[in-house]
């Protein structure tokens, strides 16, 4: 098997070999790869520039059917569904509850080296032998749900375990997948959003990504293999998704569902705990001070200050951070490796890649990048080993040919 394997679109088929790396293939309308996770089998377009003599391609997903991992069960949804609906008729923010399985380990190795099991952790629920819900620790608001950077455990479980199914709320808004949404959907997951829920009928929308490929709308057929739904019926979406289905429909699950399981309250209260409430804004008095800094308080500089004593400006506190760049660049290098590690059985061309990515950073540290975020400077360095795997392998081709002509 090739690191990389390059079709023509018409030459292209489910049987056709794939590459270790990646599987190009070159279309009328663009070009096109094919990538596979342990969810299903995605085919999206990665450039609009393509060969018109060649087939024309559509984007496509499909899940695979769920043979052995274990299915989220309709108590654990609708425990979901109760939580979030307490929140939003208390205060309307949003919320997220993630599930996994432990089919490959049932412990973590921390970054000191010790391990904890996956029961142990404040925030794991588990609802059947091997499948267990995780709250984070978050952060919410009326528009946004994130994981506070004090959680100890949510990266490494989607790095040791693997995000199986994620869920958040939508309070009393519809149900769909925000830029944010699709922006953060870098899981291999099955995504699920709720919305409506001051209503007596829940919104759910869904959306479903292998390796960065997104399909919005997943059929009930398809769902069914991975979650035990309530009750529910289907209505198509008249907003139709550009990369959703033909037939692409929400779903909608009466409130009365609730009433036929049991609600641990307890529980509820426990994932609760993991909420992180928002310490009361600090008001900073008028001041005659001259000093730039003069409201520089714990880390937090206010806009008044900028503007200088006698502003009519209202005082708001803005928050700064700052990671250094050979941090940011020593975080990509192990984002990397992990990645190639992911994908590459073979020792010998790990350690191509491997001294690729060392001769990638020696530049990045005196190239203009430090602007770049993590992400960018990863999809980067990844674009640039897969650039020179290609080159390379056609270096060989020729090499093989010429030899070929000689003989």
């Amino acid at each position: 098997m090739a690191l990389l394997e390059q079709y023509k679109s018409q030459d292209f088929n489910e049987n056709s070999p794939l590459g270790k790396i990646s599987t190009v293939i070159v279309a009328g309308n663009g070009i096109f790869e094919h990538r596979s996770s342990w969810l299903g089998t995605g085919i999206g377009l990665v450039s609009k520039y393509g060969v018109p003599i060649n087939k024309k391609m559509e984007e496509k997903i499909t899940i695979k059917n769920n043979t052995d991992l274990p299915k989220i069960p309709k108590e654990a949804i609708l425990h979901v569904i109760q939580w979030y609906r307490n929140i939003t008729l208390s205060n309307g923010e949003e919320a997220q509850v993630n599930f996994y399985h432990d089919l490959k380990k049932d412990y973590l190795t921390l970054d000191n080296g010790t391990e904890i099991k996956l029961k142990d952790i404040p925030g794991v629920h588990y609802w059947s032998e091997h499948l267990f819900s995780y709250t984070p620790i978050q952060k919410n608001s009326g528009t946004l749900t994130s994981v506070d950077k004090s959680d100890p455990y949510y990266d490494l479980l989607n790095k040791q375990i693997g995000m199986y199914i994620e869920t958040h709320s939508h309070n009393k808004m519809e149900a769909f997948a925000s830029g944010t949404d699709l922006s953060n959907s870098g899981n291999d997951a099955i995504q699920l959003v709720f919305g409506r829920l001051d209503t007596d009928s829940v919104q759910m929308h869904s959306w479903v990504t292998v390796r960065e490929f997104v399909r919005e709308g997943i059929f009930s057929d398809e769902l069914l293999d991975y979650v035990d739904m309530p009750e529910f019926t289907t209505k198509s979406d008249l907003n139709k998704k550009k990369n959703a289905p033909e037939g692409y429909y929400k779903y909608y699950i009466p409130i009365t569902e609730l009433d036929t399981v049991t609600i641990s309250n307890n529980l509820l209260d426990e994932w609760s705990k993991q909420v992180v409430i928002p310490a009361l804004p600090v008001v900073f008095p008028k001041t005659t001070s001259t000093s730039l800094f003069s409201g520089y308080v714990n880390g937090t500089v206010t806009d008044y200050d900028f503007w200088g004593p006698g502003s009519t400006k209202s005082t708001k506190a803005k928050s700064y951070s700052y990671v250094p760049y050979p941090q940011k660049l020593e975080s990509v290098k192990d984002l990397a490796i992990d990645y190639f590690d992911s994908v590459l059985q073979d020792t010998e061309e790990f350690n191509l890649v491997y001294a690729m990515i060392n001769m990638w950073l020696s530049g990045a540290a005196l190239a203009s990048y430090t602007m770049k975020s993590e992400e960018e400077l990863l999809e980067l360095l990844i674009q640039e080993i897969q650039s020179n795997l290609i080159l390379i392998q056609s270096m060989e081709i020729d090499l093989e040919e010429e030899n070929s002509f000689a003989k």
